[in-house]
């Protein structure tokens, strides 16, 4: 009897030394998943929170149609032709050729093609979604390698797109895609310094002029979206400004007439220019008051 106590009671010495022991584990596992996430997010962080590319020639995926079309065929079609036309429209970027694009974008050959031989820097993307009653239109400005960094969405009643007017669907996609591209906070960057000049990736197209002055300013991306990592916010380091002194189609020169300090001013930086069409449709519609100005974001928030 006495044996059978002793022996329980060894047993129970046991399990408890075998709980705290597992329990000692546990702790040191988790300090050692912490400190390795720690490490994650701080290296990550560098990699993902990175000076804003230069973007200047984009090309444009055909429509991506998500679930069945029933209703909506004419839709369809006018999104497909619209799309593209609203993206040229915002006169924000040089856009490649649609049938160049088609044939290339969806392989990774075709993709490396289109980077090196034509110097694709973005993809710009619409998605449709029917959903029920609703239909969601979902635009993406991706980069080279087709990872999303920007994206808008407009949610529409599926019996208003499969009735409304081509000029009005027209009209809300347009916005949807100025909106997105509203959300970069440069529209031309820096793509080279010699001495005292700059050349910029926007020109006449882009609306700027001989004799305009531009702000040049350092974009970083500073918050990542943290379900998708899509660029949510930007941190903007002033750094001097320029007069633009020549000017073609989609490129010009500027002279530099003052900056932050020697040498501030890098390829890469950028100016936003207040009279491209993008910014000019939606200063016209901040007008409205059913439109609000969104700040920082250098956007338009629609109800």
């Amino acid at each position: 009897m006495m044996g059978q106590i002793i022996k329980s009671k060894n047993s129970s010495s046991h399990r408890t030394f075998a709980v705290k022991s597992l329990l000692l584990q546990i702790e040191l596992v988790l300090i050692v998943v912490a400190a390795w996430t720690l490490v994650s997010v701080n290296s990550y962080g560098a990699v993902a929170l990175p000076k804003l590319p230069v973007i200047q020639n984009v090309g444009v995926i055909p429509l991506q149609w998500e679930g069945e079309s029933r209703s909506l065929d004419d839709a369809r079609q006018t999104l497909s032709e619209e799309f593209p036309k609203s993206v040229r429209e915002s006169r924000r970027f040089r856009v490649l050729g649609d049938d160049l694009v088609e044939s290339l974008w969806n392989s990774p050959t075709g993709r490396e093609e289109l980077r090196g031989e034509f110097e694709l820097h973005s993809y710009v993307g619409l998605t449709v979604s029917p959903r029920g009653d609703l239909v969601q239109l979902t635009a993406r400005l991706m980069d080279s390698w087709l990872k999303t960094n920007l994206l808008e969405t407009d949610t529409v009643p599926r019996s208003w797109l499969a009735t409304a007017e081509h000029d009005d669907i027209s009209e809300r996609l347009q916005k949807l895609i100025f909106r997105l591209f509203n959300r970069l906070p440069v529209d031309v960057s820096i793509t080279s310094v010699n001495g005292g000049y700059i050349t910029l990736s926007g020109g006449s197209e882009q609306g700027i002029e001989a004799g305009d002055k531009v702000n040049l300013i350092r974009t970083t991306v500073k918050s990542l979206h943290p379900a998708n990592g899509t660029w949510l916010d930007f941190s903007k380091l002033p750094l001097g400004s320029a007069q633009v002194i020549e000017v073609k189609s989609y490129t010009s020169v500027a002279r530099i007439k003052e900056q932050v300090k020697d040498g501030a001013i890098e390829a890469g930086d950028g100016a936003k220019i207040p009279s491209i069409a993008s910014r000019v449709k939606f200063a016209r519609l901040a007008d409205d008051t059913s439109f609000k100005d969104a700040g920082d974001q250098g956007t338009i928030i629609v109800p």
